[in-house]
């Protein structure tokens, strides 16, 4: 396992490698791992390109060939495939992801496999917001979650 730690504009991120640092397992503003990757490893390389895509995020940056491994229900699954589908920038209610994986009453479950989702910025949670078009919760804090949609609503105004 590898782990690198960057400064970023919106707060700290850490980026973790499973044992053979070949895919990223977990993305998040959670700073407690004090584990130096090695320079040349995954986490660290993914690391700077998360920090260089939370400078300007824009849609042309892609992040999509990031290797990663999450595991979770089949359910969380077609929930967080959901997620990677949302572009920068827009925002979809948890009602709309649950339509989407054929749960039309599974807002509320939306909401826990957002919760369970450990790769933050490479399936994008934060974009999931409530239906009346308020944030809802957020694993890494509610005003993290302010900062990137505030970002990339920045940003994509420019383009």
């Amino acid at each position: 396992m590898a782990v690198a730690l960057v400064e970023t504009t919106i707060a700290p991120l850490r980026v973790e490698t499973d044992a053979a640092d070949r895919v990223v397992v977990a993305v998040d503003f959670d700073t407690a791992s004090q584990t130096a990757a090695a320079p040349h490893s995954l986490a660290t390389e993914a690391a700077i390109r998360l920090q260089g895509w939370l400078q300007q995020p824009v849609a042309a940056v892609s992040l999509v060939d990031i290797p990663t491994r999450q595991v979770g229900t089949a359910f969380q699954a077609a929930v967080w495939e959901q997620l990677r589908a949302i572009r920068c920038g827009e925002r979809v209610s948890y009602a709309t992801i649950a339509q989407r994986c054929g749960r039309p009453r599974a807002a509320r479950a939306v909401g826990a496999a957002c919760g369970r989702n450990r790769l933050c910025l490479l399936v994008p949670c934060h974009r999931v917001v409530a239906a009346d078009g308020s944030l809802g919760g957020f694993r890494w804090g509610l005003a993290i979650k302010e900062r990137l949609l505030a970002a990339e609503q920045k940003t994509t105004a420019r383009v």
